[in-house]
């Protein structure tokens, strides 16, 4: 008569080798086991996961096979060896996709756990395809001895396995790799716009077209579900490649951080859509945020640039000399300066700046400084804007006498971080004109209405528009050579109109653009009216009436900021991007010069 079934050595061995790995791996509560007691499915022993340390929450999970030994056999090399059966290999090679395999190998006797990743290169150097059994090679360096190096390892693992692993068909990864190459290829058309990311090689594209998302409004600490289960959600962003690192450019979309990241509930952003829409976004900064290459720019140009901060200077220029009891500054800047006297100028305001911030002294008037300068900040995040906070705060005359540290010019320019961009230009310019050895700098622009002189503006928007192609077309062939593809091209012909108020000159400007050729052509014609015949409008292509040219000799640089926005104009033009931010900001409002759009 047969017995009853009986629990074998084997089957207690099993559940020990198991307790055995989860109390170790689980003993610093950063992994999580979820093991399968007595389990006899061919393929895994279950699973661990990563746990972020900080949340708690789950970070990664690694599918595991789990195998016991009485003794590891030890070789000549000090190395150990275990025959280990092929199937659960075969089953990584062909199922486990984003999850990495681990193989643990549990010495139940002593209790050591040694672990081996089963990494695409490790499947393949194993050579087991048409074997049954294969012999894995362990050492000292693959047991489990200490928990927080073996968490790193894992994290590690997971990090790479996340940047390998592309949940995305063949269809799908084509796509994204022609947005990508278009992308990479117009950052080295357009090199100018690498400057902003120190370092820049290339760009990767991280995306998913499946991520699960809840858009949601928390008023008054109560949250409310606005947009709820968004399983098909597109996201993008963008990493930096790193010269060197085998990177195939493609990664999904995760948690990390990343550069214009882009959240599409509709789902209807195209990867081409996408990239269109980070040039833009970066020319965009470039031309409102950024200055351009100052060895490109003419002398007249420059001069217009460094006379801007000295009429600037010169607005302020009595506070500012009360401060510290010394008549430095002049204020009524002529007609001629030389570039010392600017640099000497610029050197002294931000002496003044450093020397009012790091004092220990006068903590009252520290503290309205520090008050004034984050209501610039929070204003205007282009940064501090010194001049305007020194002249418009009467207090700092309080002051006896400011004994001012005088420093280099290198010092200055590490401090250029806390300041607006343009006394980085202004800095920029100083350092050109001293290259180029120029030493004297002219006005170019006197706008002043004294005795409401209209005329005075009006010859100033006829050399304005008179310079500006020239300068234009200067700046574009030092940027970008013979070619020609960016050049932005029209033919205007305009008229101004003024009006004298009791304030001063109100000046209108209307204009029309005719047939296109391959330059820019801006003539004055005083037969143009300012009745608009609308009957006739299919001629006028493109029309403006308002008072922007004021607003351009206002800024004080009009040359520059014409060239910004014909530059604007032409690459947005050649890319057929949409110019979503409409122009470049100049005097706090966005503007286009004869667009031809």
């Amino acid at each position: 008569m047969p017995g009853m079934g009986t629990h074998s050595d084997v089957s207690f061995n099993e559940s020990n080798a198991n307790a055995i790995l989860e109390q170790k791996i689980e003993s610093q509560k950063n992994i999580k086991a979820f093991f399968s007691k007595n389990d006899k499915t061919p393929n895994y022993d279950g699973f661990i996961e990563l746990v972020n340390i900080n949340t708690r929450e789950p970070k990664k999970q690694f599918v595991v096979q789990i195998k016991k030994v009485a003794k590891m056999r030890k070789n000549k090399d000090n190395s150990f060896s275990y025959e280990f059966e092929t199937k659960f290999l075969y089953y990584v090679k062909a199922k486990v996709a984003e999850s990495p395999a681990i193989v643990f190998v549990i010495e139940f006797e002593t209790q050591i756990c040694y672990y081996k990743y089963l990494s695409d290169e490790y499947l393949a150097s194993l050579d087991f395809e048409g074997k049954e059994n294969v012999t894995l090679r362990l050492s000292e360096a693959d047991q489990i001895s200490d928990i927080a190096v073996f968490y790193n390892t894992l994290d590690r693992i997971a990090s790479e396995r996340n940047l390998r692993f592309i949940d995305k068909s063949p269809e799908q990864i084509a796509e994204i790799q022609t947005a990508m190459e278009w992308l990479n290829k117009t950052m080295e058309e357009l090199s100018f716009l690498k400057d902003m990311l120190p370092g820049f090689w290339k760009f990767g594209i991280a995306n998913s077209n499946s991520i699960s998302m809840n858009l949601s409004l928390i008023e008054k600490g109560h949250k409310t579900i606005i947009a709820g289960g968004a399983s098909g959600a597109n996201a993008f962003g963008l990493y930096l490649q790193t010269k060197g690192v085998l990177d195939t450019g493609i990664r999904e979309f995760r948690s990390d951080p990343y550069f214009n990241t882009k959240i599409d509930f509709t789902n209807t952003t195209t990867p081409q859509i996408y990239v269109k829409e980070v040039i833009r976004d970066l020319l965009e900064a470039y031309f409102n945020k950024g200055i351009l290459n100052v060895s490109f720019l003419s002398d007249k140009v420059l001069s217009e640039i460094l006379f801007s901060f000295l009429d600037k200077i010169a607005v302020n220029a009595n506070a500012i000399n009360s401060i510290c009891h010394k008549n430095i500054i002049t204020a009524d800047y002529k007609q001629e300066e030389t570039v010392a006297h600017a640099k000497e100028i610029l050197l002294y305001v931000v002496a003044l700046f450093i020397d009012i911030m790091e004092s220990k002294d006068d903590n009252v008037l520290k503290q309205i400084f520090n008050n004034m300068l984050k209501r610039s900040l929070y204003y205007d995040f282009k940064g501090i804007d010194i001049i305007d906070i020194l002249g418009m705060h009467r207090l700092f005359i309080a002051k006896e006498k400011y004994n001012i540290t005088e420093i280099t010019f290198d010092t200055f320019l590490k401090k250029l971080i806390f300041l607006t961009k343009d006394y980085r230009l202004y800095a920029m310019v100083i350092l050109e004109l001293e290259k180029r050895k120029v030493t004297t700098i002219k006005r170019i622009w006197d706008i002043s209405t004294s005795g409401h002189d209209g005329n005075k503006l009006e010859r100033a928007i006829d050399l304005w528009l008179a310079e500006l192609p020239m300068e234009y077309d200067s700046y574009y062939h030092g940027q970008f050579k013979k070619n020609d593809n960016y050049k932005f091209s029209t033919n205007i012909k305009y008229n101004i109109m003024l009006k004298e108020e009791s304030f001063g000159c109100y000046m209108s400007m209307v204009y029309h653009r005719y047939e296109n050729n391959k330059s820019i052509q801006i003539i004055r014609d005083k037969d143009i009216k300012f009745q608009i015949d609308y009957s006739k409008q299919e001629r006028i292509i493109s029309r403006c009436l308002g008072a922007f040219p004021i607003e351009f000799l206002n800024s004080k640089v009009p040359l520059y900021n014409g060239i910004k926005i014909f530059l604007w104009q032409g690459i947005a033009e050649y890319y057929n991007i949409d110019m979503r931010c409409d122009g470049v900001v100049i005097e706090n409002m966005k503007h286009t010069l004869f667009k031809n759009k």
